[in-house]
């Protein structure tokens, strides 16, 4: 895996049009992971989403569900990459929320016009 990565680095160190594609190894590599669009995409602009409230609009997606495991790693990704914020309220129960960034709203809305033209693709007749 390691060595695959390397050669990505190698082979995206060049410009295209004037344009340095290197950058966008990072986070083409984040975005692919499996649940991490849908992560993304649910969350509102302003307002925090408990881990629970993430657990369950995810799981209404779809009839495969998300692991605990899975869905902690793409909160944690997402975290460390300062796309969402983590705020871990010392409390009995427990209590974690997460927030978009301003890093992360720019991110979501620049993948707007790529939802927007799959959808248009889903429903365009042959």
């Amino acid at each position: 895996m390691q060595k695959s990565k390397e050669i990505l680095q190698e082979c995206f160190q060049v410009e295209i049009n004037g344009v340095c594609l290197k950058p966008l190894i990072k986070y083409t590599e984040l975005l692919s992971r499996k649940w991490m669009l849908f992560t993304l995409m649910l969350f509102p602009e302003s307002n925090p989403l408990r881990y629970s409230e993430i657990r369950n609009r995810l799981n209404g997606l779809s009839k495969v569900k998300i692991s605990d495991t899975t869905m902690s790693q793409r909160l944690n990704e997402l975290t460390e990459n300062k796309i969402l914020t983590r705020e871990d309220f010392q409390e009995i129960p427990p209590r974690v929320e997460y927030q978009l960034t301003t890093r992360g709203k720019e991110l979501k809305m620049s993948l707007q016009p790529f939802i927007q033209w799959s959808l248009d693709m889903c429903h365009q007749e042959n």
